[in-house]
């Protein structure tokens, strides 16, 4: 995590699995696979996803995932806090934080510290209420 007087950067949680995932693709291309279809897939699968780092700028949340970035604006998000209704993704760690930006948007991220990451979002988004350990839009 670094700190800035504009941003605040937060790395990714490590899972292993991933890692484990990716060698037993290696071994099937490896094997008997069509290494140059597969191999190209997992390489461009690989600089989409990784690093992945979460960053608080002035405008939003950024989401930099390997070579793709995605602006989250803060008014856009309706709610932060972990995944109570284990609606994540199978996989994902069990300290997942969930971004609701919209009607039909849920972001799920897994940040190495998720209480700096709490308190980081808190104080970009006024417009949102704590509630219990989760922010939420404020009822009127």
């Amino acid at each position: 995590m670094t700190h800035d007087t504009k941003f605040m950067t937060h790395d990714a949680k490590f899972e292993w699995w991933i890692l484990a995932a990716i060698g037993l693709s290696l071994v099937v291309i490896l094997v008997g696979g069509n290494h140059w279809i597969a191999g190209s897939v997992l390489l461009v699968l690989l600089i989409r996803a990784y690093p992945q780092r979460y960053v608080t700028t002035p405008d939003g949340l950024l989401i930099r995932a390997g070579l793709a970035n995605r602006l989250i604006p803060y008014r856009a998000i309706t709610y932060i806090g972990e995944d109570a209704e284990d609606t994540a993704p199978p996989p994902l760690s069990a300290e997942t934080v969930r971004i609701e930006c919209g009607p039909n948007c849920e972001i799920w991220l897994a940040p190495q510290d998720p209480s700096t990451f709490f308190q980081d979002m808190a104080r970009h988004t006024p417009h949102l209420r704590r509630r219990g350990q989760a922010l939420t839009r404020a009822r009127v």
